[in-house]
């Protein structure tokens, strides 16, 4: 008793974050282990129980997961608060051609924070600065968080939401608070990060190799002196880096048929 130690351990249940099917029954299995701050990737087969070789990544909070080219893509975000705070993306390419064996092909380090969902910012009034010079200092804040994806993937390119120090271009009219970065899983083009310079992100969704952006303006009041808004959506191509003008639509885009080519909004006009 004077000197205790751990002599074994019995996992008695694991944190699988997502799976995915291989070959011959295989499935891809990510791991999450909160105690060690790692994750392990590894290919079980569970008609015949048998398991696979395991590999560690230095990464815990998984984003999301995508099977890409016969590969698995993870991407996990990495967050440090020594000598200050940092915040950034890792992605894997994993091979798992040999189900037993993964391998790491290739991996990237993304300089931007993982997006968690958004907020709106309500300044002081302008008008209260003659009368109280004070009020004037106080801001507003109202924080949520939705269920959007920070990482989707289109084609060859895998688009990661966030926020970044710097942008190597920024689309739209203001001073962007997130934007994305874009990673050529085949290797072609280097990473590039964009910044989304809308006062209103509602939504990024991906189909066919373009990226929608659908974005959000104030239209002021109804009849019933409800507040209501405007959707606008962008179409942004990652292989040549160009965002179209933004076309007012219906709602928020939720998908896009490739074969009849038509697109599906939800009407929700309220803010």
């Amino acid at each position: 008793l004077d000197s205790p130690f751990v002599s074994d351990s019995i996992t008695l249940a694991e944190n699988v974050v997502d799976a995915l099917p291989l070959q011959d029954g295989w499935v891809a299995e990510i791991i999450s282990r909160n105690e060690r701050g790692d994750a392990i990737v590894r290919a079980s087969q569970p008609q015949t129980g048998a398991l696979g070789n395991e590999l560690v990544l230095p990464v815990m909070n998984i984003l999301n997961v995508f099977s890409w080219n016969g590969s698995i893509v993870i991407t996990g975000g990495v967050y440090q608060s020594e000598p200050e705070y940092n915040a950034f993306c890792l992605v894997y390419l994993v091979d798992f051609s040999t189900p037993e064996q993964p391998t790491i092909l290739r991996e990237w380090t993304v300089p931007i924070e993982p997006w968690w969902g958004g907020w709106w910012y309500y300044p002081a009034m302008e008008d209260a600065v003659a009368v109280r010079p004070a009020k004037a200092l106080k801001q507003y804040w109202w924080g949520y968080v939705n269920s959007d994806e920070s990482v989707i993937l289109t084609g060859d390119y895998l688009i990661l939401r966030g926020t970044a120090k710097n942008y190597d271009l920024i689309f739209g009219k203001e001073q962007p608070w997130q934007g994305m970065a874009v990673v050529d899983l085949a290797g072609v083009d280097p990473i590039y990060l964009a910044g989304l310079g809308y006062k209103d992100i509602a939504r990024m969704t991906c189909s066919e190799g373009i990226v929608y952006v659908t974005t959000r303006l104030n239209a002021g009041r109804d009849n019933a002196s409800r507040s209501i808004c405007a959707y606008y959506l962008q179409e942004f191509n990652p292989a040549t880096r160009e965002m179209s003008d933004g076309i007012n639509v219906p709602g928020l885009l939720l998908g896009r048929t490739s074969t009849a080519n038509y697109m599906l909004f939800e009407d929700y006009q309220y803010t």
